[in-house]
């Protein structure tokens, strides 16, 4: 039970994190029908790397490239007979892309846009964006390893969605 109607105040200084260059890799999963309509959901692979600047400890600005390989591409060529033998050349996606974090403790809100660079049998309007969270396992500033951390993204292309990532990074 409370022994007074106004406690002292409790502050928890958050740890302030060096601004600085890292490199970033992203690696994730995602599950995508693809264009089929009524297909079963297969899986999407998608990689980051990228450089990121820390400033004003926190906020983070980055760039990198993109790359994604879609299992339902690659079916879809084979169900058709397009390119057969080559299905995997073309069921991927590649791009560069700049972005933001918002750093809140152990939580970042990040959002980026990105500009296809190689574009899969299935083509995509240039432009694409994701939205999404990290929350930081590891942040220290000593070690290889500066951070690790969980992410959730939604891929989207202007107002459509693509597909929703789950994935783990880790920075050096």
């Amino acid at each position: 039970f409370h022994n007074t109607s106004s406690p002292a105040r409790r502050e928890k200084k958050v740890p302030t994190l060096s601004n600085r260059w890292l490199l970033q890799f992203r690696q994730g999963i995602a599950m995508s029908t693809g264009e089929s309509i009524g297909s079963a959901a297969t899986p999407v692979y998608l990689s980051s790397l990228y450089i990121s600047k820390r400033y004003w400890s926190k906020n983070k600005i980055f760039a990198g490239i993109d790359y994604s390989y879609h299992e339902s591409l690659y079916n879809f060529q084979r169900l058709q007979g397009i390119h057969p033998g080559e299905e995997k050349q073309y069921a991927w996606k590649s791009g560069v892309y700049a972005g933001h974090e918002f750093l809140y403790g152990r939580v970042g809100l990040m959002m980026q846009i990105g500009v296809y660079i190689h574009q899969a049998i299935l083509p995509s309007p240039l432009l694409y964006e994701k939205l999404g969270m990290n929350w930081y396992l590891l942040q220290r500033e000593s070690g290889i390893v500066k951070e690790c951390w969980i992410s959730t993204l939604l891929k989207t292309h202007y107002s459509t969605a693509e597909l929703a990532e789950l994935g783990v990074g880790v920075s050096f």
